[in-house]
């Protein structure tokens, strides 16, 4: 009888040993290529495709592809009744959360300027993540030969024609926006640009050609500012697509000229400033 109560009791300590040890080893790490990690249990995988992991503090189920995966790990850790945590994981599985290098192209639509000008033209960008909450990179709007008609104080709006030509160049800034983790398909940013405007546009006059009248004008390149609200949109964790209405500032110096453009007879008469207040509306489709 008392060797048969020992056998017991050993046994018992040893079937409690054992969950012991499973509930502080049996937990898969995740480690992408971009260095950030993800802990918790692989419930399915698609060979070459993608896994699927069950995170137990998060409650929830991520999908995370495969190409993306620099390895897979069993780690040991604590109970979670012992873990003292501090922080959320941040991780958002999704080509654009944890990729380093985000490349997108877009339509940007600009208006209006202080002439009442709409111009309309194609965005590319290139971003790299920092930390997966800060974003920094080159950003271009390129806006080519649109024929739009100004307003002009003093000038007869069917008596003028404005070639618009202008290239924006931006060193650009973005932000996630709130501490807790973000819904994985849709995530919203603050963007925060600097950047030069590469000006090649001209406005001609029909008028009487008399000495001082102006007859055409040319627009000087100059620095910018561009900030937006950003509202991101990943359906399949490898693309997606972005929505981001902002505000830019462009202020300008405008030199006047009377004769024809380029003409022997043309001289300089002079510049005015020119303060442009835009509403800006850009479609992006990101990779």
């Amino acid at each position: 009888m008392r060797k048969s109560l020992l056998l017991m009791v050993f046994i018992l300590l040893n079937a409690a040993s054992t969950l012991q040890a499973q509930s502080i080893r049996d937990q898969d790490l995740v480690t992408l290529k971009n260095g950030y990690q993800v802990l918790g249990y692989i419930m399915e995988q698609r060979p070459g495709k993608s896994i699927k992991l069950f995170r137990p503090l998060e409650n929830d189920t991520v999908e995370i592809a495969l190409p993306d995966v620099s390895k897979l790990n069993k780690i040991w850790v604590q109970p979670f009744s012992e873990l003292n945590v501090t922080s959320r994981d941040t991780i958002i599985p999704g080509r654009y959360n944890n990729k380093k290098n985000v490349f997108s192209v877009g339509y940007v639509i600009q208006w209006r300027d202080i002439e009442r000008r709409e111009r309309r033209g194609l965005s590319l960008s290139w971003h790299r993540s920092r930390s997966n909450r800060h974003l920094i990179g080159l950003q271009a709007q390129l806006f080519g030969r649109q024929n739009t008609m100004p307003r002009y104080a003093g000038f007869d709006e069917n008596n003028s024609r404005h070639e618009f030509i202008q290239y924006q160049f931006y060193f650009s800034n973005q932000f996630r926006l709130g501490k807790k983790v973000q819904n994985r398909r849709v995530s919203t940013l603050l963007s925060i640009n600097a950047g030069y405007a590469v000006e090649r546009s001209v406005s001609f006059y029909n008028q009487e050609k008399t000495v001082g009248s102006v007859h055409y004008e040319r627009a000087k390149s100059g620095f910018l500012l561009h900030t937006g609200f950003q509202i991101r949109i990943n359906p399949d964790n490898q693309s997606g697509f972005i929505l981001e209405p902002g505000y830019t500032y462009l202020p300008q110096m405008i030199y006047q000229y009377s004769g024809e453009k380029d003409e022997i007879g043309s001289f300089y008469l002079g510049f005015r400033n020119q303060v442009n207040h835009l509403f800006t509306l850009k479609m992006s489709y990101f990779f």
